[in-house]
């Protein structure tokens, strides 16, 4: 698209330097020059001798006629012309589209919001893309041997932090519930 109006730009700077020129010479004179060659013979006569010669001479004669004839570039402004106005219907049609596909873009992009329409993105992002497909194996794969490595090391140890708090956790609500119970016990039979 900016390569079109880049050239629509050019051509219209063109264009309106063309028209100047032309406004400002809407004729050019153009000057013809002929050269033309006569022979002349005269007759010359040799006083010691008495005979007459005839001489011929080549005289030249040049002639230059200036003529007004349109500007030539009169021409260029007509396919000039031509050339705008393929380039602006390109441009109003390539802008037309724009307008309509945006819309359409964004309709089909809000009707497709499920976690199921995305897993057939993703697939078929992945099976049109090896690099994609190949990325995505490298992240499954340092993901699974995190866990496994977390899992392998709670079969190895007996007892870690968290199991640790979570029991501590579960004696303090047992004595909290014995406690309660007993001031439940005392209190009933206080009302008895």
């Amino acid at each position: 698209m900016r390569e079109l109006v880049t050239t629509l730009t050019t051509k219209e700077t063109e264009r309106s330097a063309l028209s100047e020129d032309i406004a400002r010479n809407p004729t050019i004179r153009v000057s013809t020059e002929t050269n033309q060659e006569t022979p002349v013979t005269a007759s010359i006569r040799d006083t010691a001798t008495g005979n007459t010669y005839n001489r011929t001479r080549v005289v030249r004669t040049r002639n230059v006629s200036t003529n007004s004839i349109m500007n030539p570039k009169m021409e260029m402004l007509k396919s000039l012309d031509i050339q705008l106005s393929y380039l602006r219907k390109q441009k109003a049609m390539k802008d037309s589209l724009l307008l309509t596909l945006r819309p359409r873009v964004e309709q089909e992009i809000n009707s497709k919001v499920g976690f199921l329409d995305e897993l057939e993105v993703m697939k078929t992002i992945l099976f049109q893309s090896n690099v994609a497909l190949t990325i995505w194996l490298i992240w499954l794969f340092f993901l699974l041997c995190i866990e496994l490595f977390i899992l392998v090391s709670k079969l190895k140890d007996e007892q870690n932090d968290y199991d640790i708090l979570v029991l501590h956790q579960m004696n303090s609500h047992k004595k909290k519930i014995e406690l309660l119970n007993r001031k439940n016990e005392g209190l009933t039979n206080f009302i008895k």
